[in-house]
């Protein structure tokens, strides 16, 4: 798991330079997760804000899911022919 973790990190490292760069903007890694956590620990209510309500959400929708529809079956064909 952690080993994931760290090539997911890597990975998001490593696009976020290539885009920086191509915006001008040439940065080592160490300072660029210096920044993200520093962004990161300045913003942690908001960040922990926005997880909460996409935990909230995943419960809701999975709720939603699970529970069962109510359909009533009906002959919509016979009826349009009787319409008609």
């Amino acid at each position: 798991m952690n080993s994931e973790i760290n090539n997911a990190e890597f990975e998001v490292i490593r696009i976020m330079q290539v885009h920086l760069s191509k915006r001008g903007f040439h940065i080592s890694q160490r300072k660029l997760l210096d920044t993200i956590y520093e962004l990161l620990s300045k913003n942690e209510n908001e960040i922990l804000e926005r997880i909460k309500e996409k935990k909230n959400y995943e419960i809701e929708l999975k709720k939603w899911l699970e529970s069962p529809i109510e359909i009533e079956i009906t002959n919509a064909l016979e009826e349009h022919d009787l319409a008609v």
